[in-house]
């Protein structure tokens, strides 16, 4: 993490490089930047295989959006989540707690099935509450607020396939 200015606004940089191999495009390496400001209630992750930790996804072509706002009382977090190409079937979305280079605990199910339809798209929508905070943050709406703001969530999005996750992307601000 870096913090640029005085000003104190945290920012994460790293990068994201692909290759192509027999016809497919293969990420080989990970770009993340990500801003992270406290005076927003907007906040994004794009999600790639790319963005996974270990082990690195590198035969998926899923990739995906997920857009939140936190409401102004900073007590629930409205979220719309979408994904393609997961061949296999999404068995599970979550926001983690964690930077970009760590896996970290669930702290949010976003999604969670255990039969899954296999269908390349996920879309789905929702809203966080101080009762769906689980793990380390179980109950915990402002350390929630706090992580969120400072760039320490992720959302991974994990399939039949990749049971550990195909594509993840962390939360920062729009």
């Amino acid at each position: 993490m870096v913090n640029p200015s005085s000003a104190g606004t945290p920012v994460s940089l790293s990068g994201s490089l692909s290759a192509v191999d027999q016809d497919r495009t293969v990420p080989v390496a990970k770009i993340t930047v990500t801003r992270v400001s406290g005076d927003t209630n907007q906040f994004l992750a794009s999600l790639s295989g790319a963005g996974e930790v270990q082990p690195p996804v590198l035969a998926s072509n899923a990739w995906g959006q997920a857009d939140f706002t936190l409401n102004d009382n900073m007590t629930e977090l409205s979220y719309r989540l979408k994904a393609l190409k997961m061949e296999s079937g999404a068995i599970q979305a979550a926001i983690h707690q964690g930077l970009p280079d760590d896996n970290g605990p669930v702290v949010a199910y976003l999604y969670k099935r255990a039969n899954p339809v296999v269908d390349e798209r996920l879309n789905i929508s929702g809203r966080v509450k101080q009762n769906d905070l689980v793990g380390p943050l179980a109950g915990d709406c402002e350390g929630f607020v706090d992580a969120l703001h400072a760039g320490e969530l992720y959302v991974n999005s994990h399939s039949n396939a990749y049971p550990g996750g195909e594509i993840r992307g962390q939360v920062g601000t729009k």
